[in-house]
């Protein structure tokens, strides 16, 4: 479970959040108010599932992401982190809280308002944090101007890449990614392979300029 005590609240840059996370909770269950009620704080998640069949996947999430700022979801194992992204975009639906993108709270969205905001910006979801080709594909996101029409997603493990691969393709949202092995994503979605123009010793020059910079 993410809690909000786990993500560090840092002061806000100039200018409004592009998006702002506040008092968000996700209970999986029949009954996912009665995890969140005052008889039942406190309680850890052990408690909380053997008494109400619930699952507390997120409590209390409060976060701010200003405007051309990377923003990183690091966590352990079944902490929470693709449930986070997934309610970002409403792949699930929070149980409480308000998600606030350029100052609009989309769980007040109708359908036809939620497709809309799905489609407005795809995502380019990155390798593995840390490793080479993060930082390639990152500079490689800056050099083409993708900015501009898809988000850049960097999860922490193989398991977040291909959720959030298969969670975009679900919402119809426009998505690309880097896979470094065969994957069964290949053979189960409809996908197209994407080809680089040919290598030149300009364009490597470039990708290493920008990797020793930490774009």
């Amino acid at each position: 479970m993410t809690h909000s005590s786990d993500i560090e609240e840092r002061p806000a840059k100039m200018g409004e959040p592009f998006i702002a996370v506040r008092s968000l909770s996700k209970v999986f269950g029949k009954h996912p108010a009665l995890a969140l009620t005052p008889e039942n704080e406190g309680k850890s998640t052990e408690q909380i599932l053997a008494e109400l069949g619930c699952v507390l996947a997120l409590k209390e999430i409060n976060f701010t992401v200003n405007r051309g700022e990377t923003f990183v979801v690091m966590g352990l194992y079944g902490s929470g982190k693709s449930t986070l992204v997934r309610c970002l975009i409403r792949l699930i639906e929070p149980t409480t809280g308000e998600i606030l993108i350029e100052g609009e709270n989309i769980l007040s969205y109708d359908q036809t308002a939620l497709v809309a905001f799905r489609r407005s910006k795809g995502v380019v979801v990155n390798c593995i944090i840390g490793w080479n080709c993060q930082k390639i594909i990152r500079a490689k996101w800056h050099a083409y101007g993708l900015g501009d029409d898809l988000n850049l997603l960097e999860p922490g493990a193989a398991a977040a890449i291909d959720a959030n691969i298969m969670g975009a393709y679900q919402a119809q949202e426009p998505v690309a990614s880097y896979y470094w092995e065969p994957t069964k994503l290949v053979t189960d979605l409809d996908l197209t392979l994407l080809e680089e123009p040919p290598w030149t010793q300009e364009c490597q020059d470039a990708i290493d300029a920008a990797i020793e910079a930490e774009i």
